[in-house]
């Protein structure tokens, strides 16, 4: 990770850099723990923010939710099961 924790306490935030596989753009992976149920998820917040034209905000690619658990069946990823939104060419 580029950026870890410090301390035990807190969500366990760390940030790693990534590759778009389809695209080869490189961009920020950031990985939180919850424990509890969001009532806005960071994702949708950052959407709704660039939606209105504040400045300063992180081009927002996908956002969502690592399974809790790991599927018995065997699956494909699948894209459209994820919020992604295009990048800027």
């Amino acid at each position: 990770p580029v950026i870890s924790p410090l301390s035990l306490v807190g969500k366990g935030t760390r940030g790693y850099w990534a590759v778009e596989a389809e695209t080869g753009h490189v961009v920020f992976l950031k990985d939180t723990w919850r424990a509890y149920e969001p009532y806005d998820l960071e994702g949708d917040l950052l959407k709704k923010l660039i939606a209105k034209g504040i400045r300063n905000v992180p081009l927002l690619v996908c956002h969502g939710d690592v399974p809790d658990y790991i599927p018995h069946d065997e699956r494909m990823f699948n894209r459209e099961s994820i919020d992604f939104l295009s990048l800027p060419s």
